[in-house]
């Protein structure tokens, strides 16, 4: 059975359970698109490659790769 999340967010209303919060990156990467953007005015390449690289980071600190 489906939960009514009824959630609301700038790029659309979910009314369906989930468990995979890419689902919200997922529809503002399509926003995005159909706006003709190449890049997000919220979250800029260069500001994705600083988080990648902290993320890569912690996990050689933590012995996982």
């Amino acid at each position: 059975m489906v939960q009514n999340l009824g959630i609301q967010t700038a790029y659309g209303d979910y009314h369906y359970a989930t468990t995979n919060d890419f689902v919200y990156e997922i529809d503002y990467f399509n926003t995005c698109l159909d706006q003709g953007l190449i890049e997000s005015p919220i979250m800029s390449a260069e500001r994705t490659l600083n988080c990648t690289h902290r993320v890569d980071q912690l996990y050689r600190e933590w012995g996982l790769i």
